[in-house]
């Protein structure tokens, strides 16, 4: 049966929705405790405090988990394993809820994609070749390298004039990478980074005053990027307010721009 956008787009909508209705890993497993409100402190920190080598802090193929890393809000073991607590934690304290489908969605995702499996953690350096390390994606940090100021460049370039990068600005680049794949082109890998895009400008982005759409500058995408920590100004929201729907409610527009401007479109906006 030939696999269309539409197929891929009910399949990442089924998935959010039915981890909603399964046990969080906290709910599930016996796992380590998390340190307590009143005690996270953020620190930017070089990889070598970290207990990871640099080699193995290039295997980190999500942005915001390198973000955690170098925060200090994830702290990886020798072998590069993360506590499915802490990692529930660390997306709480980006704003994402605890118990939300989208919460389990990515931690369960990370649970299944490491190996050999480990009840209550996950491998965050150890996704290559698995579903998470997605085709048709930015090819910003899944190279051998483990980062690429070139492709970090091009997307930046879809800030256009005004510097900013909205949803329907990165629906374009989104596109491009699917039709000038950096590894190998995937309808589901385009699904997969579109979702994870509107994660990223939905915590990170700043609001438009008047239009209240939200945007990253070029500054924040080397921060998020390439400097793997928060954006400047950025801090963290007093409640989470992230969810599901939300999550559900970007994804849509992400790809509501995509195919409003075409899904061949890939034209960098100069507005």
């Amino acid at each position: 049966m030939r696999i269309t956008h539409k197929d891929n787009f009910y399949d990442i909508m089924d998935i959010i929705v039915t981890a909603g209705n399964t046990k969080s890993p906290i709910e599930s497993k016996e796992v380590q405790p998390t340190i307590p409100d009143s005690e996270i402190q953020l620190l930017y920190r070089p990889i070598e405090k970290t207990q990871i080598s640099k080699e193995m802090f290039n295997q980190i193929l999500c942005p915001n988990l390198r973000i955690g890393v170098r925060m200090s809000l994830l702290n990886p073991d020798e072998s590069g394993w993360v506590c499915s607590n802490e990692l529930l934690r660390f997306l709480e304290y980006l704003g994402v809820k605890k118990e939300s489908g989208i919460a389990n969605f990515l931690v369960n995702s990370g649970e299944r994609a490491s190996t050999p499996k480990r009840d209550g953690f996950v491998n965050i350096v150890n996704f290559r070749d698995t579903a998470l390390d997605h085709k048709s994606s930015s090819g910003i940090l899944n190279t051998p390298e483990g980062f690429s100021e070139s492709r970090l460049s091009f997307l930046k370039q879809y800030a256009g004039e005004d510097n900013r990068l909205t949803v329907k600005k990165v629906s374009r680049a989104i596109n491009h990478f699917h039709q000038c794949p950096h590894l190998a082109q995937s309808v589901t890998g385009t699904h997969i980074q579109s979702l994870e895009m509107s994660i990223v400008i939905d915590i990170y982005g700043r609001t438009d005053n008047s239009s209240k759409e939200k945007y990253l500058t070029r500054n924040d995408i080397d921060s998020i990027w390439r400097d793997n920590k928060f954006p400047e100004g950025w801090t963290a929201p007093k409640s989470p307010e992230y969810g599901t729907l939300e999550a559900i409610g970007l994804y849509i527009k992400m790809i509501s721009a995509r195919v409003t401007h075409g899904w061949k479109n890939t034209v960098a906006f100069k507005n």
